[in-house]
């Protein structure tokens, strides 16, 4: 026996979850790359890689990560006020469409993307360096 779920969103709905759509990043100066285990592998602005762990995505590191393009932060993203106007860019929007777009490229090595591995027992589990060119 199947189950049919139908579901309907509103217009408010759709809104809310619209940062989570796969064309989310389209032109927009920071790539996913993909994750590995707790990772997400990112290409900013300027063209380096990073490895973040959902934690890591942080006010500051979200803003560097867009270099020399942070206004597209609050166009994309807007943070409103309570009368409705923008009062800045909302970094939890932002942490949550980058998670969702390395999620979507999927599982990579990150040896292929310049990272060397190190494994340590657990709870610490493994981190991740930068290989040096």
């Amino acid at each position: 026996m199947r189950a049919i779920v139908i579901v309907a969103f509103d217009e408010s709905t759709l809104r809310t979850f619209r940062h989570l759509a796969p064309d989310s990043l389209q032109g927009c100066p920071v790539d996913a790359l993909g994750v590995w285990g707790e990772f997400h592998f990112l290409r900013d602005a300027l063209g380096q890689r990073h490895a973040l762990r959902p934690k890591d995505f942080t006010r500051r590191r979200i803003f560097a990560l867009f270099g020399r393009s942070p206004e597209l932060l609050v166009d994309r993203w807007p943070r409103l006020n309570a009368k409705g106007l923008i009062a800045g860019w909302d970094h939890e929007l932002v942490a949550e469409t980058l998670i969702a777009a390395a999620a979507r490229v999927g599982v990579v090595d990150p040896e292929r993307l310049g990272f060397s591995v190190a494994y340590r027992s657990p709870p610490q589990g493994a981190s991740l360096e930068r290989r040096r060119a």
